[in-house]
């Protein structure tokens, strides 16, 4: 009985750690995508203006 409470409370006790672990990756991966999604848009941005300049030139 001793053994099984003991075994329960690991379990409970590695679940949430594997959830926010998890958590955390799905998060950096957010991030992620979103610095790499502002810098893909600034860039267009960039090459857009450039393109401008060369057009009004």
């Amino acid at each position: 009985n001793n053994d099984l409470w003991n075994v329960s409370k690991k379990k409970s006790i590695n679940a949430p750690h594997i959830i926010t672990s998890s958590n955390i990756w799905s998060i950096m991966l957010n991030i992620l995508s979103v610095l790499i999604g502002s810098y893909r848009y600034n860039f267009l941005i960039k090459i857009g203006k450039s393109f401008k300049i060369i057009k009004y030139s």
